[in-house]
């Protein structure tokens, strides 16, 4: 079944094919609205009925082709995105001056109403684990569907979603956040009230030195997720299951001394094998172009350098992508030390199947880097129900996650063994 238009993208729909009927010269019409709103949608279902009236033309060709553009025959239809920013002038600015014997006309496009939000939130939620109300999934997301399908996710909870809406906000009204005007302003384009922990969260942002909260880079995430087009509607959530991870990760990034970290699952069933293959790349070709091009590593932004893609199938074959490092040690001293605590970590058991190991260390100082491709691994790892084991050195320990228990269990905090073949 056919998606139907909000009230928002209706009231412009047809408020754009009345401004094409009723025209008297060519007219540039731009759709104008927050990042992930429905202008594209919008668009889609203008097509059908502006043929050989109006072109639909990205916002960039308008803006840097202009000689091009301005050419056209008929009328021209594009989108920007409040934010956006470009070259030496805003789109307005270059529109004005370049086609000045044309109309130009915004049309500002807003989101959900709040009971529009909820009908489809509840459809989302019935395809997830959601772990947030329904009534703050809604309120959080301002109506805006490319929040709202993200705050359904299993895990999301009021203070991760507070913060991906400041951050969206924050980069959407970069100039104007600490301006008393600014709720007015972002009124404009939704039809819920900003949640005044959200208020909050966006008053911090401009106070921080430095990012010392991993959830802080989930609004980019979503982001270079919805730019690079990565979504496959199947992805694993970015959030840890286990409630002790973000702790970890939030400490990682206030230590600015070891950036260290080993990652083995000892024993991976076969789906989940292959699973790993395709989302991190290993094609079983020593190519790191691979690996940083893979859907995975583009969503979390991770650096590939100075790391270890590593794994053993199940009929004993090896495998290894590396970066100036030695594989070889770190995993047999870590497939060795599970064998030794395998009584009192049973799930841990390598069981003669395939294992995957993952590593990541940077210089001094610079934990942000393994923070973020630590987060990459052990979410995924989470969400598949896969057991591992981690020697997060940054951290100060050797812990493993539970997938019968969704916890993360601390090992050892023991110097001598989690630095040991450092």
């Amino acid at each position: 079944m056919e998606q139907e238009l909000t009230s928002a993208q209706m009231r412009v729909f047809t408020s754009i094919l009345s401004s094409l009927h009723s025209a008297r010269k060519k007219q540039v019409i731009v759709i104008e609205g927050l990042r992930g709103i429905g202008k594209s949608f919008l668009l889609a279902r203008l097509e059908g009925e502006i043929s050989g009236k109006a072109s639909i033309v990205d916002c960039q060709n308008v803006y840097y082709r202009w000689e091009r553009m301005r050419q056209s025959p008929i009328h021209i239809i594009t989108t920007h995105t409040i934010g956006q920013h470009y070259s030496d002038e805003t789109l307005y600015e270059r529109i004005g001056k370049r086609y000045q014997e044309w109309d130009f006309r915004v049309f500002p496009l807003a989101g959900m109403s709040f009971q529009e939000a909820m009908s489809y939130a509840e459809i989302l939620r019935g395809k997830t684990r959601g772990s947030l109300s329904l009534e703050n999934t809604v309120a959080y997301s301002l109506g805006i569907p490319f929040l709202l399908s993200h705050l359904v996710r299993e895990g999301m909870t009021e203070d991760i979603a507070a913060e991906v809406l400041a951050r969206y906000l924050h980069e959407s009204f970069r100039s104007g956040c600490a301006l008393p005007a600014f709720k007015s302003e972002v009124r404009a384009y939704t039809k819920i009230e900003i949640p005044e922990y959200a208020l909050m969260k966006i008053r911090r942002i401009g106070e921080e030195f430095q990012t010392c909260k991993i959830y802080s880079e989930l609004f980019y995430l979503f982001r270079r997720q919805e730019e690079s087009d990565t979504g496959s509607g199947d992805d694993e959530s970015p959030l840890f299951v286990a409630p002790e991870s973000e702790a970890i990760y939030d400490e990682m990034l206030r230590d600015g001394s070891t950036a260290f970290i080993d990652i083995l699952a000892p024993h991976i069933a076969q789906a989940d094998f292959m699973r790993i293959l395709q989302t991190f790349g290993c094609y079983g070709k020593e190519d790191f172009s691979l690996i940083q091009s893979s859907a995975q590593v583009q969503r979390f932004g991770a650096e590939i350098r100075k790391v270890v893609f590593w794994y053993r199938n199940e009929g004993g074959g090896v495998w290894a992508c590396e970066s100036e490092y030695a594989a070889t040690r770190p995993v047999q001293w870590l497939l060795a030390f599970t064998e030794k605590i395998a009584d009192q970590y049973p799930f841990l058991r390598t069981e003669g199947k395939a294992c995957f190991y993952f590593h990541k260390h940077e210089h001094r100082g610079m934990t942000y880097a393994s923070a973020i491709f630590g987060w990459m691994v052990e979410s995924f790892l989470q969400q598949r129900g896969i057991p591992y084991m981690c020697r997060n050195i940054t951290y100060g320990a050797i812990y493993a996650y539970n997938p019968q228990q969704r916890r993360i269990e601390i090992i050892t905090r023991e110097s001598s063994l989690v630095g040991q073949l450092r």
